[in-house]
């Protein structure tokens, strides 16, 4: 029987958020939104902390004697 696949979630959120600040970007340069840095910056230290974290949190540690 195949075993669950895990998700690392810390990862997926870690892509989720530079695929948001890409859009975002993306949008700045279009003239669509206005990106201030004192606005971002705060946003990706906060996206990248709950990624460790979550990564930390979720991460598969084998079991002693398997």
């Amino acid at each position: 029987m195949n075993k669950p696949t895990r998700v690392d979630v810390g990862g997926m959120l870690a892509g989720f958020a530079f695929v948001a600040l890409g859009v975002a970007f993306l949008l700045d340069e279009l003239d669509i939104i206005e990106l201030r840095a004192e606005v971002v910056w705060p946003v990706v230290l906060i996206a990248l902390g709950a990624a460790i974290a979550l990564g930390a949190l979720f991460r598969h540690r084998p079991r002693a004697g398997a």
